[in-house]
């Protein structure tokens, strides 16, 4: 039994989701907006103005072939008529076509540029959560539907009116025909709509399937993994994986591919039989002498246009269904709400150097059962420099996100300057803050541009630029490019030029030098550097970081002895804190990795 009120809601929720999009557009561009709705209105009735007149010019070609009258007035005017209405369709077509087309340019650019300014404002959090991908994923696949169903409402539109004005002709003569071709329609909708839903629930419920999909395709595109691949000869490996993931997802689309041409097949049976029903009458009426030959054309004309809006009406309702669902997606993803809550009222902190300290911290991942830090507590003072040191899996790097408030702990707090860090504005506490982490930026942009992005809301100076390159040892091979800091990054782009790992890096710790904060968090920031090289810029970093704070985390002791504090973490947990001397003289894990690397020079 075919539930009325089912497909009632879905209509429903189709012009919600159509008022919605319209409110988000029209006030930018309403010019646009009403013109659409404007000639939609002529372009919807003129075919039926084509219709009539064409009816009305041989019905009176009939009279003046029967009476003889030659060519007369009123077939002059029959005339001129049909060839007018036919002069002007194509002007309002095509009207019509660059207004839209206008509309879709402004359109596509804004509803772009929202989702990318809503990537932009994503907290970490956020964007290490499965279901927050998921919908990403889907976005990002699905957002040209945003054009899609901003059109389709003019479609929709441009039906209703069509639809309408065949049913007032259609009434005049048999009110009941109109009747019989709007239920042999509705089977279509019924088609379409089931179809969309199928669709929608195939990518909703396939979103794991399709991230690693994903994956396996950044491992053969990405020129560097790319290395691995041509050694190992791991390509076919892959390709097998990416096969299977890709029968995977498209078996259920083949499937329902299947059911939905049977549906249709059935659907427009139904809605030719009561098409050809309603003509075979009308013909009768024309052999009986009840209508005229060119008045039949005419409501013959209104039959099929009625017919044929009726489909695309369904059609399209089917389709903007089909589209609601993944806009309603995109609309989600846009109301997101900030995963780190802030208080309206939250603390501003001042541009000093600031005192730091964690409190009984312990932290899990979301959706996760294992705490991965256990009471950890250690105060740093404004000045300090402190490594932090441990075995790979020790919760170091997690350390550093709760310090950057990517996440909260689980229990335990963080102080700033005495107050919470959950208390603090965020944009107040990241101004003291210069973070490298073990995955930096490779920004592809001119070197100038790519050192002073740590600053995006000041003007470029070139003058610290260069002071950042050189602190960081980078200025020796920039001065070596062709074009110096205006040289561009990456061989993907005309004239550019690619860099080492270790440039990279160097280019990396230009930034945090350009940056020039109170704090400086270094994450395995020398990782691809020469020992020499390492040292070499954390003494200049001791010199020009004076009365500031630097957290290093790093695996050379001939880098983490120099620290004023040294944390060493172990599952989790901090086992040893205080200067080199003092943990070589507790003859504990700290002496025991330094005695290890240390055999590995002799």
């Amino acid at each position: 039994m075919i539930k009325i009120a089912s497909y009632f809601d879905k209509f429903l929720s189709i012009s919600k989701s159509s008022w919605s999009i319209l409110r988000l557009f029209w006030k930018k561009y309403k010019k646009y907006i009403f013109l659409l709705f404007v000639l939609s209105v002529l372009i919807s009735v003129l075919p039926f103005a084509s219709s009539g007149t064409r009816g009305y010019l041989i019905n009176k070609l009939i009279e003046a072939v029967t009476q003889k009258t030659g060519l007369n007035y009123e077939v002059s005017i029959a005339i001129v008529l049909a060839l007018g209405v036919m002069f002007v369709i194509p002007y309002f077509n095509s009207f019509y076509s660059y207004i839209q087309k206008m509309l879709w340019f402004f359109v596509h650019e804004r509803s772009e540029f929202m989702i990318y300014k809503k990537f932009g404002v994503l907290d970490i959090k956020q964007r290490e959560d499965p279901k927050t991908n998921d919908l990403i994923n889907t976005i990002t696949e699905n957002k040209w539907r945003i054009n899609n169903f901003l059109d389709r409402i003019f479609y929709i539109f441009q039906n209703i009116i069509a639809i309408i004005t065949a049913l007032v002709i259609i009434f005049k003569f048999k009110w009941w025909a109109s009747v019989i071709i709007i239920i042999g329609t509705f089977p279509e909708f019924i088609a379409g709509t089931k179809y969309a839903h199928f669709m929608w629930g195939i990518y909703d419920a396939k979103g794991e399937v399709k991230r690693k999909f994903w994956n396996l395709e950044y491992y053969l595109r990405d020129k560097e993994i790319a290395k691995e691949t041509k050694i190992f000869q791991s390509a076919g490996y892959l390709l097998r994986k990416m096969k299977q993931l890709f029968k995977n997802f498209r078996k259920e689309e083949f499937k329902n591919e299947k059911r939905r041409i049977k549906y249709e097949f059935m659907a427009l049976l139904v809605s030719q039989l009561s098409e050809a029903f309603v003509f075979f009458l009308f013909i009768l009426d024309v052999l009986d002498g009840r209508m005229q030959v060119g008045t039949l054309a005419f409501v013959a004309g209104s039959v099929v246009n009625l017919r044929s809006s009726l489909n695309s009406f369904f059609m399209n309702l089917s389709k903007q269904y089909e589209d609601m669902l993944f806009i309603n997606d995109i609309i989600r993803f846009l109301n997101l709400e900030k995963g780190m809550e802030e208080d309206r009222n939250s603390v501003i902190l001042q541009k000093r150097c600031p005192e730091i300290k964690f409190d009984r911290v312990f932290f899990k991942y979301p959706f996760t059962n294992d705490y991965v830090l256990y009471d950890i507590s250690f105060t740093i003072n404004p000045g300090d420099k402190v490594a932090i040191i441990g075995e790979n899996g020790a919760g170091k790097s997690t350390l550093i996100k709760l310090l950057c408030r990517f996440y909260d702990p689980t229990r335990g707090n963080i102080y700033i300057n005495g107050y919470n860090l959950k208390d603090i504005n965020l944009a107040s506490w990241y101004r003291l803050l210069a973070v490298i982490f073990q995955e930096y930026g490779t920004y592809r942009f001119k070197v100038k541009e790519s050192i002073a992005i740590s600053r995006p809301d000041e003007n470029i100076q070139n003058r610290r630029v260069e002071e950042s390159a050189h602190l960081a040892g980078a200025d020796r091979f920039i001065e070596k490019f062709e074009r110096k800091y205006d040289q561009m990054l990456g061989v993907e782009f005309k004239d550019g030029v690619e860099l080492s790992t270790g440039q990279w890096q160097k280019i990396a710790l230009s930034r945090v030098f350009y940056r020039n904060s109170f704090v400086f968090v270094l994450d395995e920031p020398t990782s691809a550097l020469d020992p020499l090289s390492e040292e070499e810029i954390f003494n200049i970093l001791r010199k020009k970081t004076e009365n500031k704070i630097v957290i290093f985390i790093s695996h050379r002791f001939s880098t983490i002895r120099q620290a004023d504090k040294i944390i060493v973490l172990d599952g989790g947990r901090i086992v040893e804190m205080g200067t080199h001397k003092e943990l070589m003289e507790n003859n504990g894990l700290y002496r025991k990795m330094f005695i290890s690397q240390s055999k590995g020079y002799r």
